[in-house]
């Protein structure tokens, strides 16, 4: 189910910015093993609890186009993100595409849709390419059938303070002190409406491994259902939910949903001062040179194999490579990093972009391929799970980092 949104259709100017929103089901139309918690043991999902959905904004500026995607999955392979980019091509779409998931872990198993994955891990989907092409083909036709027809008003960002994260681990074990407490809140209007996206870093884990069926967790709360919402995660490597309540389940899902919904947003950043002129949209990326893959060494320990085996798994598991993207708005810009960066990771991300012009640098994981937790030299040296799962080693970050320069330095690479 494809649904559309959006009124008042206008002439046509290059310089306008012009937007479409479309909204699709991804509930998978058979259960599944749900992503996230090796704990699960590849139990079979009991069933549909809450739909999942796709969501797109399509923006279009002149030869520019570009689809800002937001799924209720736990990661965006790379294959899925290139099979998606191929159908939406071979449809007629001319643009770039930033394809992130929310990161919820009550969703069938994007392991399932990575082509890299064929060791069977206890716990972890194998890939199953009937489930790449459903899964692709839903959001391809999505963004294909989500035309830009209508002309946006002034995009606004607000801030609010969110107290609702926190550290993974305490200073003691590694962490740092006061996690980052800001939400955001980007509304796009048009149409005598508006597409609200919500940006805020923290782990969709407020539902355990014991739920097993399919949820977007709190972010699906916020978002519900055939809505003009959006969700996009931060820099959540380090950040764990922290809901009014200790608990985990249904009950402080509805909390964290509550919680957002009575933020008070400070006054907002306007990404175009002139009223009479659309924003200026630029999109670019750039690719990451990854470092050699290399298995952590509490990797092969924590798996408990041998260090050759373990080698060997990461070096086959490993993106071999990967991009950054990012869609700029005038002065506010969506940074889409390929893997789970830590808040100090993020923050590096968010500085190189200020130091390039931009007010309001919003970074977003998840976005068309996952490299694993991306950590300083310091944590990934500190070790733990995290480390376990930065499959490139100590370098990734800085690589990363110096991907967002070049990217912001690039002109559009938007096809028309």
């Amino acid at each position: 189910m494809i649904g559309f949104i959006g009124l008042c259709l206008v002439g046509l100017l290059d310089s306008t910015l012009y937007a479409g929103y479309g909204f699709g089901d991804i509930s998978p139309p058979e259960p599944l093993p749900l992503g996230g918690y090796t704990e699960r043991k590849d139990k079979v999902m009991d069933g549909i609890g809450d739909k999942l959905s796709a969501r797109a904004l399509v923006l279009r500026q002149g030869d520019s186009r570009v689809a800002l995607v937001s799924v209720e999955m736990l990661t965006v392979p790379g294959s899925l993100y290139r099979e998606v980019a191929r159908k939406a091509e071979q449809g007629g779409f001319r643009g770039e595409i930033l394809l992130a998931a929310t990161h919820t872990h009550s969703a069938p198993d994007s392991q399932m849709l990575n082509d890299r994955m064929r060791t069977k891990i206890p716990g972890i989907a194998a890939f199953r390419s009937r489930w790449l092409d459903w899964y692709s083909t839903q959001i391809a036709d999505l963004i294909l059938k989500t035309r830009p027809l209508f002309q946006v008003g002034p995009v606004v960002t607000v801030e609010a303070d969110s107290p609702f994260a926190r550290f993974r681990r305490a200073p003691a074990e590694g962490g740092a002190g006061a996690p980052p407490k800001t939400a955001r809140n980007i509304s796009f209007p048009f149409g005598g409406g508006k597409v609200e996206v919500l940006h805020f870093a923290a782990h969709p884990t407020l539902l355990g491994h014991d739920w097993n069926t399919t949820s977007g967790d709190w972010p699906g709360a916020w978002t519900g259902w055939a809505t003009t919402r959006m969700f996009f995660n931060g820099a959540i490597g380090d950040l764990a939910p922290d809901p009014p309540t200790s608990q985990r389940g249904s009950d402080p899902v509805e909390k964290m949903r509550t919680a957002l919904e009575q933020l008070r947003w400070r006054p907002g950043f306007i990404a175009s001062q002139d009223p009479l002129h659309s924003v200026e949209m630029a999109v670019s990326r750039a690719d990451v040179r990854l470092p050699s893959a290399v298995a952590h060494p509490e990797f092969a320990k924590s798996n408990g194999i041998p260090d050759a085996l373990a080698t060997t798994l990461v070096r086959q598991f490993a993106p071999e490579k990967a991009h950054v993207i990012i869609v700029r708005l005038g002065r506010v810009a969506f940074i889409g990093i390929p893997g789970e960066p830590t808040t100090t990771v993020g923050l590096r991300i968010e500085s190189a972009a200020k130091k390039a012009g931009i007010d309001v640098p919003i970074v977003v994981s998840f976005a068309n391929e996952w490299l694993g937790y991306i950590l300083t030299r310091e944590e990934y040296e500190v070790g733990g799970y995290e480390a376990t799962l930065a499959m490139h080693g100590p370098d990734l970050a800085d690589r990363i980092v110096e991907a967002v320069e070049a990217s912001l330095s690039a002109r559009s690479s938007s096809k028309g």
